[in-house]
């Protein structure tokens, strides 16, 4: 098994073999992912609306991230290619952030763990979805940390759905600017202080430029930080398909 995955990740590496996958991917799923960003153009801002309307009423603080943070910060609006929101909350808080949102109208549709309490959940609202990241705090407060999982099958089918996948982890940590207001699509929301020198970190010096070739997940960023399942075991569960 090694061996055809040492393979398939040397095969990643050749234009050839990647063109020819990219192919196979539009040709098989390119008008799922379509109708995915057409209903998220459509309802984004409903689904935010909604989000930071029943977080604020009980009290718990969010912000925008990830992305959507770069939207707001560079685009003043939604990254045209985008299909999904991205939060960041406190894992103190992710118990009463789940009853709640339950509790209105969003389901959840993806659930990562990490053993040592790393979680990441994805809810979806009407036909679109807001992905819900969960930091805590290094021991001295100067930083904030989170977990993205990212699962050995791809891309995930019928036969994938409510069973437990083995996830690796790419762990991102961020300097702890502290928390400010704003008014993203006329909602109330939290961003971090410095959001230029946290965008700098996701994404190099160059972030207001936009790059169709970017690599979030890239190795070169000193804030990421990867581990194998072995290294840092982690499940997942998807009770919906992605796209």
């Amino acid at each position: 098994m090694n061996a055809i995955k040492r393979i398939k990740e040397r095969m990643k590496t050749v234009p050839f073999f990647m063109e020819c996958y990219n192919i196979y991917f539009d040709l098989r799923f390119g008008r799922r992912l379509k109708k995915k960003r057409q209903n998220f153009q459509k309802e984004h801002v409903e689904l935010l609306q909604k989000f930071t309307q029943v977080l604020n009423v009980n009290g718990i603080q969010f912000w925008l991230e990830f992305g959507t943070l770069l939207g707001y910060y560079r685009e003043h609006d939604i990254i045209k290619h985008d299909d999904d929101l991205d939060i960041g909350v406190f894992l103190s808080d992710s118990g009463k952030t789940k009853k709640i949102l339950t509790e209105n109208g969003f389901k959840l549709i993806r659930e990562f763990r990490a053993n040592d309490g790393g979680l990441e959940e994805c809810y979806r609202y009407l036909h679109t979805s807001i992905d819900v990241f969960y930091f805590r705090n290094t021991d001295d407060n100067s930083s904030i940390y989170t977990y993205s999982f990212k699962s050995p099958v791809f891309p995930i089918k019928k036969k994938h759905l409510n069973k437990t996948l083995k996830m690796s982890i790419l762990k991102t940590t961020l300097k702890n600017y502290g928390f400010e207001r704003a008014v993203f699509k006329d909602c109330n929301v939290y961003i971090p202080s410095k959001p230029e020198e946290q965008l700098k970190a996701l994404y190099g010096e160059n972030f207001m430029v936009p790059d169709p070739n970017f690599d979030p997940r890239g190795k070169h960023f000193e804030c990421r930080t990867y581990y194998t399942h072995e290294e840092n075991p982690a499940f997942g569960v998807f009770m919906e398909l992605p796209f």
